[in-house]
């Protein structure tokens, strides 16, 4: 290979000329780069192995022989000669599939050999620099000391905790040997710059950063392109009296030095936010040592089946997430808990409730606090936390807006709601139907309910419930055999958004919701991260439809097939008329002919109208501080904002799934469970809650070693039917909201962008 320097606007590049291969076949690939790939790439070898990527994302480089053949590896589309990141934390095999209009032509398979060993770290990291470094940087050396008090001279002293580090990286055209292949052709863009954190902080090259590292602690420096991990180093901090470890000869304690957790699973933006949680928090170092030591069908994103007995007698299955999806969106909330915007998002919620339950706001204007560090503002939320406790004291009920409840109390057994009307002979249950684009009731087609069967029950919340809301929510709806709980939370906190704000109450496609936020995603399963598909959906160009345009479609008979590119399932679309195919999104596949060439794409069904979600859904779930968030989720709803939250659905959940929808929680370590995704539709305090439903069970809340605080629960609206809970809603008391893995994320919106319904 020769590298061919030339300038273009000022711009220093270079070009990777490659040669030829003469023995490739129109089903084969000319190249596949990987590191550490063994055997050496020959074409006519279909099998590899490959050593762990550090990251759990490695970078593939593809080319196809024939240049009518498009290449996927793991549903990702491969670019040819373009390094292209490939997930592979899960140690599942990467199969690199080759397609000719649609129709497989070949495939190579990379197998996850964890006896090879890890590939060096990439040479991009030039230089790290800091005082009293031992031993000297040298790329390949991974491990170093540095003291934790340094006095840089005629500057400053840094006191202990604090090490000054800089970084500077190299050109990734010239510093990395994995582009050296005679057969890979350009394989970078300007776009793809080599990125450094530092302890988790992104960090400009060249610059000073002060770590955070106490004695005893250390400092993480990871390089990063397109984030996937390319090198990393360690510098541990240690007393200026105390001679640094030496591994060979002072082997680890485990008694003394407790092995640090996998977080190999975790994305590796991700994983130094989860290390500090999981360092502060021995509760929350507990659950993670269990996921750990449990199952191996935790430990790779994807759904599994959970079972649970309905009030029909009827044993259901739903998908829901893994273990592992929900440690995710765990590592998520810390690292949005560690940020500026996110921090003062929180604070403006708050001098927003406490305008709307006061009348002013008695705190610092968050305009004051726009320049604030995260220190400071946390400071300034934990000031305000007793003024918003007490303004949110029973302010759940000071807008009482119907005179009668939805049901008689006094009334034996499961009642059916009066007035409500019957879809295509399915009951409306836990709502009212909607006013615009019901149509035939595809969300709630798994139900196959008569009128005498599972509604609400005379002593839960939201039957006897007269606040405003319950005329806000659609009909209880089911997902069925698919794991889209989120597209379903999405949904009705959409729809409840529209009839705060314009008095209409729609019912939105589920459908169209997952298709895009799925698309987005581009893992070929099932099952997305909440947070996330809101910050994509708000970034479409396109509305969201109501169900009548595109229909939910349970997939009663669907079944999971080994994948044949993204086609993952059979009989997805068995006995369902609308656009559909046998992929996770269901979207249909649409070819077109041009110049003797198919063209193919995925569409969703043609609709018109809909509704824009507003750009903003801050975090408002901090694993740091669960007391906390249970008071941002109340001051969320008291201002009529939307809360999607993503939950562990762990046993004593679907104790109360099972039984009467209160999740009466007794403060046992219940570690197992499941991702799983609702709707936070109310709040209500056990001061209300005698009064509402007189004999009801309170929600606790004074978990030993938490403090006191006064106990309540929130009302979560679920998508497994009315024949689940109270007509399909959950009572979750404040106290189970605690430990820090039971609720792994609380997004929030406040109003819809845009309407054409």
């Amino acid at each position: 290979m020769r590298l061919v320097p030339f300038v273009a606007s000022a711009v220093l590049a270079y070009t990777l000329v490659p040669s030829a291969r003469a023995d490739c076949t129109p089903g084969g690939l000319a190249t596949l780069a990987a590191r550490g790939l063994v055997p050496a790439f020959d074409p006519s070898v279909r099998e590899y192995r490959i050593p762990r990527p550090p990251g759990g994302s490695l970078e593939l480089i593809t080319r196809p022989c024939a240049t009518s053949v498009e290449v996927y590896a793991r549903s990702t589309r491969q670019t040819p000669n373009r390094i292209t990141p490939v997930w592979a934390g899960d140690g599942a095999p990467v199969d690199v599939v080759l397609y000719e209009r649609w129709r497989e032509v070949g495939r190579y398979t990379l197998r996850i050999d964890d006896s090879l060993p890890p590939p060096p770290p990439v040479p991009v990291v030039r230089s790290i620099a800091a005082s009293d470094l031992s031993p000297a940087y040298a790329p390949h050396i991974t491990r170093y000391t540095v003291p934790s008090e340094l006095e840089v001279p005629g500057e400053r002293t840094f006191s202990a905790g604090v090490v000054p580090v800089v970084v500077t990286v190299g050109d990734p055209f010239v510093d990395d040997p994995f582009v050296d292949d005679p057969f890979v052709g350009d394989p970078f863009s300007p776009t793809q710059p080599v990125t450094v954190m530092v302890n988790g902080t992104l960090v400009t090259p060249g610059e000073v950063f002060d770590a955070w590292a106490p004695p005893g602690g250390h400092v993480d420096v990871v390089a990063y392109r397109n984030w996937v991990e390319l090198a990393r180093y360690r510098l541990d901090v240690t007393a200026a009296d105390i001679e640094p470890p030496n591994p060979d000869v002072d082997p680890p304690d485990p008694d003394v030095d407790p092995p640090d957790p996998d977080l190999q699973v975790i994305p590796a933006e991700y994983r130094e936010a989860l290390r500090r949680l999981l360092a502060s928090d021995p509760e929350a170092a507990a659950a993670y040592a269990a996921f750990e030591a449990g199952p191996a069908e935790d430990k790779v994103p994807g759904q599994k089946t959970l079972n649970f007995r309905g009030h029909d007698g009827v044993m259901t299955s739903v998908e829901v997430a893994t273990a592992l999806m929900g440690w995710i969106e765990v590592a998520r909330s810390a690292a949005a808990s560690e940020d500026p915007a996110t921090l003062l998002a929180r604070y403006t919620l708050v001098e927003l409730a406490l305008t709307r339950a006061l009348g002013r706001s008695p705190i610092t204007p968050s305009a004051a606090l726009s320049t604030a560090s995260v220190t400071e503002l946390r400071a300034a939320l934990r000031e305000a936390r007793p003024l918003l406790a007490s303004a949110l004291r029973g302010a759940e009920t000071q807008n009482m807006g119907r005179s009668t409840p939805l049901i008689n109390p006094d009334a034996p057994g499961p009642v059916t709601l009066p007035g409500q009307d019957v879809l295509e002979g399915r009951v409306c249950v836990g709502g009212r139907p909607a006013d615009v684009g019901d149509g035939d009731g595809g969300d709630l087609a798994a139900l196959g309910l008569s009128a005498s069967q599972c509604t609400l029950f005379p002593g839960g919340i939201v039957g006897n419930d007269t606040r405003p809301y319950v005329e806000r929510l659609g009909c209880v709806r089911h997902q069925g055999n698919r794991g889209t709980c989120a597209a379903f939370a999405i949904a009705s906190a959409l729809e409840m958004a529209h009839a705060v704000e314009y008095d209409v109450l729609p019912n939105l496609s589920e459908q169209t919701i997952y298709y895009e936020a799925k698309r987005h995603d581009g893992d070929k399963g099932d099952g997305l991260y909440a947070g996330a598909s809101l910050e994509h959906l708000a970034t479409l160009d396109s509305l969201l439809p109501v169900e009548s345009e595109w229909s939910y479609n349970p997939s009663p008979k669907r079944s999971a097939v080994t994948c044949q590119g993204v086609m993952c399932y059979e009989e997805s679309c068995a006995g369902y008329d609308e656009a559909c195919s046998d992929t996770a999104h269901q979207g249909q596949r649409v070819c077109t002919s041009h110049d003797h060439s198919l063209f193919c794409h995925w569409e969703a069904a043609a609709t018109s109208g809909g509704v824009a979600l507003n750009g903003s859904s801050p975090e408002l779930w901090d694993p740091y501080d669960t007391e906390g968030s249970v008071l941002l989720l109340k001051a969320a709803l008291s201002v009529d904002w939307q809360v999607v939250l993503s939950i562990n659905a762990n046993t004593a959940f679907t104790d109360a799934v099972e039984a009467d929808g209160y999740l009466d929680y007794e403060g046992s370590d219940v570690w197992s469970g499941s991702g799983h995704a609702l709707h936070v539709v109310a709040y209500i305090d056990n001061s209300e809650l005698e009064a509402l439903v007189p004999g009801a069970p309170p929600g606790d809340y004074a978990k030993p070693g938490y403090g006191e605080g006064e106990g309540g629960y929130f009302v979560l609206r679920n998508s497994w039917g009315p024949c689940a809970g109270d007509g399909g809603y959950v009572y979750a008391s404040y106290r189970w909201m605690r430990p820090v893995n039971f609720v792994y994320g609380a997004r929030v919106f406040n109003s819809i962008n845009v309407s054409q319904l």
